[in-house]
């Protein structure tokens, strides 16, 4: 292609954007005043879900991206990683989207002639709407493929799921009679913990926000305020689907009505909203005794910022004001900037959950993603590690549309955080708790009840697991320190992980994961054991633990965190000191 002709094809390109950013500016001014409204999850959503059939690695790549227009266009590619990370085979594919439905698509992978292992299989994903596909050109599947990852308007989407292939022998596990689970009349087992677990789901919206759809027509973010149902329904739904912790916690920028600003509420309106919420969960704990439900904050926004939840508070958070100029919330927080976030929550005793967190552009601190901040690193306790699809109206836990945030939590852990892994279901349709088996394990000391106060006091202890399976359990402990602690420790450390499933299940794998906080690294693949003693070089270590059972689900442990003296300092100057 002559020079002309690629400055005409630029040209051409650059009219086309300009013309889109026109139409938008056009709409603003018709609606005098109001910001154009679109979902908050408005980004691509693309999973990948993998299984081992026969001779086969079967792969299904699900791809979302709410308010996109109809032709957007996802565009992947499949790798598949051997253990030592050399990449064996490789696919490309696009698939088209629709503004709300998910679309879908089937691969595999025949698996003769690999080496019973443990595989990885890798997705990168983009989505380009359909006035910039210019851009990607009309060349192979393959080229089209890597133009529009290198371009990446929208970002790229990853996601990396292990997979067996080959008859493995099953790792030793140490016994463990396992946490009796809720409220239930039951003694302790011997030899047990002095803890018992109950089971949540921490992220859940209802039409308080953009959530409560009914699960006959629901498929994507809903409007806001336009769901069916609102809190008291959500916490009796999950209060009878066997949950004993349910969190609503609504986008703290849809309380005046809309997903933009709504320049005509009143702050009354959008206050009185938020503490009816904090109210129906009161109202509903005081009649359930057995459940706690939890009325809560999702503050921010996903482009240029990113969601956390807010719990432990009773005030509406907001940036938005209406045409007098008037506060649509309690307390103003500037949008979108996380350091004054932090410093308030820190001084309002509030603790934090970093929600479907992404590696790049969210949570900036200082122009750094995911960037370390002190006052963050007091009351950020939990960060999601995997969520199913949070458009899914299954109500039978078999979704298979689920996400992996893994590498954000090991890279705010090599930040610095103190956070401890969570999985939950981010339900918009009306099945809090049920479109999968996930949950999140709270661990509370023998004889303490579930109260908001002591859900508070077990996340800010980091004394928390994510589970895909209900019904197993992973706790990870060094001696008498369990998951969640700090200590200083001189000498050999001994790390143990235990497993426990009521539900019959047994290991196929245990991996214990090793990095440093502050250093800004690499998290790396300590043992595949479930029992390891060693002595740790000098300085700061964190420690966490990944079962996988033999269907495939995994559970998290929270970490511990390890200051390793010399025994020279110990004998020389610490010890007296």
């Amino acid at each position: 292609m002559d020079t002309s002709r690629v400055l005409i094809r630029d040209f051409a390109i650059r009219c086309r954007v300009r013309a889109m950013k026109l139409m938008l500016a056009a709409v603003l001014l018709a609606l005098s005043g109001a910001v154009l409204a679109v979902p908050d999850h408005h980004e691509l959503d693309a999973s990948l879900h993998t299984q081992v059939l026969g001779e086969a690695i079967s792969m299904e790549i699900a791809a979302r991206f709410p308010g996109a227009p109809t032709r957007t266009q996802t565009f992947f590619t499949l790798e598949l990683l051997a253990p030592d990370g050399r990449v064996l085979q490789t696919q490309t594919g696009e698939l088209a989207l629709t503004a709300h439905k998910q679309s879908r698509v089937a691969r595999q992978w025949d698996t003769r002639g690999l080496t019973p292992a443990f595989y990885t299989v890798r997705m990168r994903a983009t989505a380009i709407e359909p006035w910039l596909l210019a851009r990607v050109g009309n060349a192979d599947i393959d080229d089209r493929v890597s133009r529009a990852l290198a371009f990446a308007p929208n970002g790229v989407h990853e996601q990396q799921w292990d997979v067996r292939v080959g008859d493995l022998p099953k790792p030793q596990m140490p016994a463990f009679p396992g946490l009796v689970a809720g409220n239930a009349r039951a003694v302790d087992p011997p030899g047990g913990l002095p803890y018992r677990v109950y089971f949540a789901n921490l992220h859940s919206q209802t039409n308080h926000s953009d959530g409560g759809g009914d699960v006959s027509t629901c498929d994507s973010s809903l409007g806001a305020q336009n769901g069916e149902y609102g809190p008291p329904v959500a916490f009796e739904y999950a209060r009878n689907h066997g949950l004993d912790v349910l969190a609503t916690t609504e986008h703290n920028h849809y309380f005046d009505g809309s997903s933009g600003t709504n320049s005509s509420a009143t702050p009354a309106q959008a206050i009185g909203l938020y503490q009816s919420g904090i109210q129906a969960a009161l109202d509903f704990n005081a009649k359930n005794p057995n459940f706690l439900a939890v009325y809560a904050m999702e503050w921010g926004v996903i482009s240029n910022g990113g969601h956390l939840n807010i719990f432990g508070g009773n005030q509406l958070f907001g940036w938005e004001y209406n045409a007098s100029n008037q506060l649509l919330a309690e307390v103003f927080t500037a949008r979108s900037s996380y350091p004054p976030l932090y410093a308030l929550m820190r001084a309002n005793g509030l603790v934090g959950q970093f929600n479907h967190p992404a590696t790049s552009g969210q949570f900036l601190v200082n122009g750094t993603a995911l960037g370390y901040d002190a006052n963050g690193d007091e009351v950020m306790v939990l960060s999601e590690i995997m969520n199913t699809s949070a458009f899914s109206n299954n109500t039978t836990e078999t979704e298979t549309s689920r996400s992996s945030y893994e590498g954000a939590f090991n890279r705010l852990l090599e930040r610095g955080f103190h956070v401890a892994p969570a999985t939950n279901q981010d339900n918009h349709c009306a099945n809090w708790g049920a479109s999968y088996s996930n949950r999140t394990g709270v661990m509370l000391p023998t004889g303490t009840a579930m109260t908001p106060t002591s859900l508070i006091d077990a996340l800010r202890a980091r004394r928390v697991f994510a589970t895909m399976d209900k019904s197993s359990q992973i706790v990870l402990r060094s001696g008498n320190h369990l998951m969640g602690e700090r200590f200083v420790n001189v000498g050999p450390l001994s790390l143990q992980v235990l497993f426990a499933s009521t539900g019959g299940h047994s290991v196929n794998r245990v991996q214990i994961f090793e990095g440093v906080p502050g250093r800004n690294g690499t998290v790396t693949t300590l043992i595949e054991a479930a029992t390891h003693t060693f002595t740790p070089s000098p300085g700061a270590h964190f420690y966490w633990a990944r079962i996988t059972q033999e269907d495939g689900d995994l559970l998290w442990s929270a970490p511990i965190w390890v200051e390793q003296l010399a025994d020279n300092l110990l004998r020389d100057g610490f010890e007296g000191a």
